[in-house]
């Protein structure tokens, strides 16, 4: 076999191998009011560039406009929010000092 046929076939091999580990991976875990929304921001922000609060912000101006599932999810999150203890960070939120000396 010659090594361009060589390499081929284990690269075949190998993308075959990681593709059938891949379809057991399970999904990452989605944010549930972007799922829950995403046909809303799809319809109601499509020209509205990401970052910095603007997508939200858009969604606050067009409530009333909101499917009842994305509604429901915007509740659920406050709703998570609202009973984390409080003066506790969120658990996506830096600590609040680093150390010194780092």
């Amino acid at each position: 076999m010659t090594p361009f046929k060589t390499i081929a076939a284990s690269s075949l091999i190998s993308f075959i191998a990681m593709s059938a580990f891949a379809a057991d991976a399970p999904p990452p875990p989605a944010n549930s009011v972007a799922a829950a929304c995403k046909q809303d921001i799809h319809a109601l922000c499509k020209d509205i560039q990401p970052g910095e609060g603007r997508v939200k912000e858009c969604m606050k101006a067009h409530r009333d406009q909101l499917s009842p599932g994305c509604k429901s999810a915007i509740k659920e999150s406050r709703r998570e929010k609202s009973e984390q203890a409080p003066g506790a960070p969120a658990a996506s939120a830096p600590p609040a000092n680093p150390p010194p000396g780092r």
